[in-house]
């Protein structure tokens, strides 16, 4: 029972969340519409050319983000596009693979993907272009590795925190141990790169 009321909560969060998203295209989608529609009307056809390839180029970047390769990568990346978009977030896959494992770990993997992504998200800075690095692979071993490296002018991880972060390492770190697995992170000072990996033997899936 405990199992499923986790799964139901997780889900519910991802929904309420695309929900929220969706809601704010719509806005934006209709704010669209008219300004091209006013530019149609006052005959600005540079502006609308230039207009639209802005358009354009922004709904590449959103779809570039997303793809990753893997469905459930996926599926959390794209409840989280609100905060990446805001944040101008730029993601970078490598190395990504379509993982196989049991339905009764579904909830522990996920968990693990989403906390660390919103972690990543929150906590990512730069002076630059922010970016997160996401790799999910086996490579013919008998364990597969999730590394993720965003950009991060200031360390602001701390498990023992009682903010986001520090709530979201603490679920983090419950799931790996539930699948015999390890948390890896450390803040790299001299590039602002703070890094996390996990590692789960394939025969705990």
């Amino acid at each position: 029972m405990e199992y499923k009321e986790q799964i139901n909560d997780l889900y519910y969060q991802l929904v309420e969340q695309k929900y929220n998203s969706n809601c704010q295209y719509i806005h934006d989608f209709h704010k669209h519409i008219n300004i091209i529609y006013r530019m149609l009307l006052n005959n600005e056809l540079d502006h609308l050319n230039d207009y639209i390839h802005n358009m354009f180029q922004v709904s590449l970047s959103l779809s570039n983000n997303i793809c990753s390769g893997n469905k459930y990568l996926e599926m959390i990346i794209d409840s989280l596009s609100e905060q990446i978009n805001r944040k101008s977030i730029k993601i970078k896959y490598k190395d990504i693979e379509e993982i196989e494992f049991d339905s009764n770990k579904m909830f522990n993997l996920t968990s693990i993907f989403y906390n660390i992504m919103d972690n990543a998200i929150n906590n990512c800075s730069s002076n630059n272009i922010p970016y997160i690095a996401v790799s999910l692979y086996s490579k013919n071993t008998n364990f597969i590795t999730f590394k993720v490296v965003n950009t991060c002018t200031i360390n602001d991880y701390n498990e023992e925190s009682k903010n986001n972060h520090g709530i979201g390492m603490i679920n983090i770190k419950e799931n790996v141990e539930n699948l015999n697995g390890k948390y890896i992170y450390n803040y790299d000072s001299n590039n602002e790169l703070y890094k996390t990996t996990i590692i789960i033997p394939i025969d705990c899936l």
